[in-house]
């Protein structure tokens, strides 16, 4: 059986998408605000059994999360909820987006995932009809009234993800002249694994690889932005900011920024690529892996 190896973009592209993350470091000494839930079941409708997996952007100067309701059947649907400080919540008494398709009678709509580009809002969310769970896309301009695109990733066709498909959360900016969006999928073995797939258009989505990207492992990361000689190396050539992560299963990457007029080059014997703008591999003790041609722009 020919095995594929996995295309070393992929990595550049996940690790972007930390680096982003990392920057600030927002997520850090997180503490309760509240002893009790935002957002809890209600009656005995369309939120009675549960409230959760919510999704929450900033819109018209508020809050606004849409959340996963179920009722006591194990239907579910999506409610709408809005704040102005974040812990206080107003909810719509019905679900902005309910089962209507096929492919979500009976299961309902799960999981909901938001970004927002220009004036559109795209939601993508699973749609399970008990037989099947699969990656579905929505549009809309005010988080209330949704426009379905259909199913963008469907179950049981995929190059690795031959079950279901699920959780899409699509990165927040155009690379490359590309939209890319990492999802769930169910290898043959059972096992839930991360793929990467791309769209020109936000619309249409097609897998980027052969095989998942990345798969669960214990996290033995070190970040490279805590690196001071790494840093000053960086700054020295013109990049103004850098995000490295090792692990034990990985290969060590480096995401570099340009600033702004910089046509530094970074020397050979750490890097293999001289560039003005990239996503750049670190050298290894095997030797450098090549930054893929399509993120890297020669100085």
């Amino acid at each position: 059986m020919r095995r594929f190896r996995r295309p070393a973009w992929v990595w550049i592209l996940l690790l972007s998408t930390a680096f982003l993350c990392a920057q600030r470091e927002p997520f850090a000494g997180l503490r309760r605000l509240s002893d009790v839930p935002i957002i809890a079941p209600r009656g005995n409708g369309w939120e009675a059994a549960g409230t959760f997996n919510p999704a929450v952007v900033e819109h018209g100067g508020k809050i606004v999360m849409l959340y996963r309701a179920q009722d006591k059947h194990g239907t579910s649907r999506l409610g709408y909820a809005e704040s102005t400080d974040g812990i206080q919540f107003s909810r719509r008494d019905e679900p902005v987006l309910s089962p209507e398709t096929d492919y979500e009678k009976d299961g309902g709509v799960e999981d909901p995932r938001l970004v927002g580009f220009g004036d559109t809002y795209y939601l993508t969310y699973t749609g399970y009809n008990k037989n099947d769970a699969q990656l579905c896309l929505a549009t809309s301009k005010d988080l209330i009234h949704w426009d379905r695109k259909g199913i963008i990733l469907p179950a049981n066709q995929g190059n690795w993800n031959v079950k279901w498909t699920k959780s899409g959360a699509i990165v927040p900016e155009k690379l490359n002249g590309k939209y890319w969006m990492y999802f769930l999928g169910t290898s043959a073995d059972g096992k839930d694994q991360t793929g990467v797939a791309s769209s020109p258009d936000l619309l249409h989505w097609t897998e980027e690889s052969k095989t998942r990207c990345c798969r669960p492992v214990r996290d033995t990361s070190i970040r490279a932005s805590r690196s001071l000689v790494l840093r000053r190396l960086l700054s020295r050539v013109g990049v103004a900011a850098s995000f490295c992560t090792t692990t034990v299963r990985m290969t060590s990457w480096c995401i570099a920024q340009e600033r702004p007029g910089s046509t530094g080059r970074i020397r050979a014997g750490y890097w293999r690529e001289a560039t003005n703008r990239s996503l750049l591999p670190r050298r290894t003790g095997r030797g450098s892996a090549r930054c893929p041609t399509w993120f890297s722009s020669k100085a």
